[in-house]
């Protein structure tokens, strides 16, 4: 299952289309917070009955918001309830939810895919998601690329290249430095994105095809600004970053000589392993104190039993953060996936 509150409820919040009416229950934001973060527990536990208790309760409180009634549709049709599924479907939509690749690949909505109402649910959804790509293209197209060539850059000479993308709520500038060091060690160029849609005092990678669409822009411009090896080409990502790295490196391993994940969250839903031909090599890299550190170990052994080279190090007493020592981790990665 993709699990749609892509960074927490914070980030379905940010995606209410419509005030609160008047009549909505009465809910403190620290209370609707919480349910939040049980939503998210019951989602990731596939506990549908309690997804519709705690979803209902949040829509009554937040009739405005869109991922919680796809969560709610989801919750329904795993449960047989065909009808309620496409009702809170169409409530998703009606609220505009934009997240065409959800609609298209969620297994979870697979019971009710064949239903004739669910096309024009699609078609709904697909004419959002369209506005809101052009909308978020154009801004993308014209944002500033944070770029850190490495110490002795020779315009003449082709260089590695490392994509460093930001986790939820973060900004380019701290992942950028914290990959800095290793970078030059290997004489790599670094561009770090931002991911535009804001949430807190950063930004959201809040939809998978705008995440995908900017890590390819951004290997296209930084092979027109500089001169890049592109046979040594890594994606590389911190939480919701590491989360985007892996999907769109294994989705695109034509153009990716590896991937490092750190602190990310493995889902084998929608990351899909090339099944044949050049394959990525990846680290994945996350504290034994977080709490998802569980997916890196079926990560592993998933990526090793399809034959991919990768390695997973799980650095004991560190929780959802940068280990120490980060320097020497990142540049062991950096040659392990650079084939060094």
């Amino acid at each position: 299952m993709t699990r749609h509150i892509i960074a927490g409820f914070v980030v379905a919040l940010a995606l209410c289309t419509a005030a609160p009416r008047a009549s909505a229950q009465a809910v403190s934001e620290q209370e609707l917070q919480r349910m939040g973060e049980n939503l998210q527990k019951a989602l990731d536990a596939r506990d549908w009955k309690r997804v519709v208790r705690i979803g209902e309760r949040v829509m009554e409180a937040r009739p405005g918001l869109a991922v919680v009634p796809y969560n709610l549709a989801c919750a329904h049709a795993q449960l047989g309830e065909n009808d309620a599924a496409l009702e809170w479907l169409q409530k998703s939509a009606d609220n505009g939810y934009a997240g065409i690749a959800s609609i298209e690949t969620d297994p979870d909505l697979d019971p009710i895919r064949e239903d004739p109402r669910f096309k024009v649910v699609h078609d709904q959804v697909q004419a959002a998601r369209d506005k809101r790509f052009e909308v978020f293209r154009a801004a993308a197209e014209e944002a500033d690329l944070l770029t850190i060539l490495p110490p002795g850059y020779d315009p003449q000479v082709a260089a590695p290249l490392v994509i460093v993308l930001h986790g939820s709520g973060g900004r380019p500038e701290p992942v950028a430095e914290v990959h800095k060091k290793a970078a030059g060690e290997v004489g790599a160029i670094i561009v770090a994105p931002s991911a535009l849609r804001p949430l807190g005092d950063g930004f959201n990678w809040t939809f998978r095809d705008e995440a995908e669409w900017m890590v390819l822009h951004t290997l296209e411009r930084a092979a027109a600004e500089h001169t890049i090896d592109m046979d040594k080409v890594v994606v590389a990502g911190f939480s919701q970053g590491a989360n985007m790295a892996l999907e769109v490196g294994l989705k695109h391993p034509e153009k990716f000589a590896g991937i490092i994940a750190t602190s990310g969250h493995w889902q084998p839903a929608i990351m899909t392993i090339p099944e044949e031909g050049k394959r990525p090599r990846v680290q994945l890299l996350i504290g034994g104190d977080d709490e998802w550190a569980w997916t890196f170990k079926e990560a592993r052994g998933a990526l090793s039993g399809a034959g991919v080279e990768s390695r997973l190090e799980i650095v004991p007493g560190v929780g959802h953060a940068y280990p120490p020592n980060s320097d020497e981790r990142l540049e062991r990665a950096l040659r392990f996936v650079l084939g060094e």
